[in-house]
């Protein structure tokens, strides 16, 4: 089997890759950007169609796993208009390459797409789902995925402020479904290979308060941070794994273990590994 991973050089792009890797299947990736992936890759703006088909062609791909997308938390730097442009545009056209090789396409979504959010990021996943019905793509709506190496989620920031000491600040009523960056990347993997055209939650099917959340971190780092818990309007957005179950999927990292994990990813890369409360201060 050959396989494509669109947005490889990204917090989850890298991830998919290594699992590909050790499921033994040859796996290709593609991203405008290299960065520091050390893997196959051939670097392609999913917004060129031509390129795009070309290279699909020349290596008959059997899957493509398209997470190549412009993400949220870069909103502010480019106008609304490039998530339309990256988001709806580029993955038509991952779309249509497929279409030449018949090749299978599992395109990762967001959790988001339930809200009423207008976030242009939000809006532009939702008009690619329905580009990715017409084409008859399997949709993966992904919930709060968590890892080494992401950036701007709540659980990194909780981390980074638990390592200063500094309040953990949370909204009331917020319920969420945190799954590991692994066990979604293997969720992935098991629509590949099983599932049908349609659209999936990729979650753990678990809400957590993110109060809950909060001191866990706290207790995980030892930290002497206050929580300050502020009204806010309830939220509760937890994924119904039915269907991925039914695939035979179920998530493998407890929250607390993949927790761990990140916390000392996170404590390594201060340059000391400082503790919070300790007298050395990161990088020194």
């Amino acid at each position: 089997m050959r396989v494509l991973v669109t947005g490889v050089s990204g917090f989850m792009g890298k991830r998919m890759y290594a699992l590909l890797e050790r499921e033994g299947v040859y796996v290709h990736g593609i991203s405008r950007r290299r960065g520091d992936f050390g893997g196959r890759w051939t670097g392609l703006d999913i917004t060129d169609l031509e390129g795009l088909s070309s290279f699909v062609k020349k290596e008959d791909f059997d899957v493509i796993i398209h997470l190549g997308a412009l993400t949220k938390r870069r909103y502010g730097d480019i106008p609304a208009e490039r998530y339309f442009e990256v988001n709806v545009g580029g993955t038509e056209n991952v779309l249509r390459a497929a279409g030449e090789v018949g090749a299978k396409v599992v395109f990762a979504s967001t959790a988001g797409v339930y809200t009423s959010s207008k976030h242009p990021y939000i809006e532009s996943k939702r008009a690619a789902e329905e580009v990715c019905e017409r084409y008859g793509a399997i949709i993966a709506r992904i919930f709060n995925v968590y890892g080494e190496g992401k950036e701007g989620g709540v659980i990194e920031a909780f981390i980074k402020r638990a390592f200063k000491n500094e309040p953990l600040l949370v909204n009331s009523g917020q319920v969420r479904d945190f799954i590991y960056v692994d066990d979604v990347c293997r969720a992935l993997w098991v629509l590949a290979l099983r599932a049908g055209p349609g659209s999936y939650d990729v979650g753990t099917g678990v809400g957590r308060t993110i109060e809950e959340v909060a001191e866990l971190v706290k207790a995980l780092t030892g930290s002497s941070s206050p929580i300050e818990v502020r009204p806010a309007e309830p939220s509760i957005s937890i994924a119904d794994v039915g269907p991925l179950r039914a695939l035979g999927f179920e998530p493998e990292v407890e929250f607390e273990e993949g927790l761990r994990r990140v916390i000392e990813y996170m404590r390594s890369r201060t340059g000391s590994g400082a503790r919070p409360g300790s007298s050395s201060s990161p990088g020194s």
